[in-house]
């Protein structure tokens, strides 16, 4: 499957639905993959900025800039949206490869999960798909917990 919108190259991604409430999505390399979902997996997982929408400059210096691979739910997807369309700051503003990423989220029907990974990441998209288990298949978290 093709990336959203029409510019595959400015994306270097590949989407595959898994299921109407997981979507895989592998990148061809972490640099292009950290610029769309760094500020989502700190909004979602990050001990001092969970909850909070940090300017692309601050990213830039965090964990989740050279991440390997994130997971991502649908309720930290649309707050992501409501944050950076509210943000007062261009700095903190949606970029083009976010809304990109998120333009791709909304086309394929917005599953509640979505795992992303570099290709080659194989130990990575493993850990990653661990998070969608547990977000996805109850018997799993009650095992787990």
């Amino acid at each position: 499957a093709a990336a959203a919108g029409s510019d595959l190259r400015a994306w270097e991604a590949r989407w595959e639905a898994r299921s109407a409430d997981l979507a895989l999505v592998e990148w061809r390399d972490a640099v292009a993959m950290n610029r769309a979902l760094g500020r989502l997996s700190t909004l979602l997982e990050h001990p001092a900025h969970r909850g909070r929408l940090v300017s692309h400059a601050q990213q830039r210096r965090l964990p989740s800039a050279s991440y390997l691979g994130h997971n991502l739910y649908a309720d930290t997807l649309r707050s992501f949206e409501s944050l950076a369309a509210a943000a007062r700051e261009a700095e903190a503003a949606a970029s083009p490869a976010e809304l990109a990423f998120l333009a791709g989220w909304a086309e394929r029907g917005a599953p509640q999960v979505v795992v992303s990974y570099v290709s080659g990441a194989t130990p990575t998209l493993a850990h990653e798909l661990c998070h969608a288990r547990y977000a996805l298949l109850p018997p799993y978290r009650g095992a787990v917990d």
